[in-house]
């Protein structure tokens, strides 16, 4: 089982029309290089209201603990669309 980095950006004053975006990945993928995935969470960081988590140990692929946050970033972001 992997261990999971969050990383939340919630900035006062966002732009509500920004989407809200989950972003996870490993930080043992051997096919997206570090640099690119830094590049997009860079980016995402300017372009959406970002919730980040980095897996460690984890390959170019998906846990159970990462499912278990994508359910909950989507449980959460339905709630509130309400």
């Amino acid at each position: 089982m992997s261990s999971a980095i969050q990383i939340t950006a919630r900035r006062d004053g966002i732009d509500p029309a920004l989407p809200s975006v989950f972003f996870g990945h490993g930080d043992a993928d051997r096919v997206i290089s570090a640099e690119t995935t830094a590049r997009a969470s860079a980016w995402l960081l300017g372009h959406s209201v970002l919730t980040e988590r980095v897996y460690a140990g984890l390959p170019h692929s998906i846990s159970v603990e990462e499912l278990g946050a994508v359910s909950s970033f989507l449980v959460e972001g339905l709630g509130s669309a309400g």
